[in-house]
């Protein structure tokens, strides 16, 4: 066990990175405006979520392809600059729902 003065050392750098790690919301809108939710997430080509949650993603400073893939239609992208410590920035991709 650390002693008391370390601990609330780690735990304080530790609030501090967390505090840096930017994070994004999706929203994913079909061709009539409707949210989507049944879709999976992919940030720079690997998948994130399986679907739309409305929870934040954490993600790495800097540029990035937000890729949303519905199970029937088309998909839909939208490429952002995150910055470091942006926290909840909504990003909305929409979806054409052409085949």
């Amino acid at each position: 066990m650390c002693p008391a003065a370390i601990a609330r050392d780690c735990k304080q750098w530790l609030d501090e990175i967390e505090g840096s790690i930017p994070t994004i919301v999706l929203r994913a809108v079909d061709a009539r405006g409707a949210d989507v939710t049944d879709a999976r997430v992919l940030v720079d080509g690997a998948i994130v979520a399986p679907r739309i949650d409305g929870r934040a993603l954490p993600v790495d400073p800097g540029e990035h392809t937000i890729r949303v893939e519905p199970p029937e239609g088309s998909a839909g992208e939208a490429r952002v600059v995150v910055r470091s410590g942006e926290r909840d920035r909504i990003v909305s991709v929409a979806l054409s729902g052409d085949a």
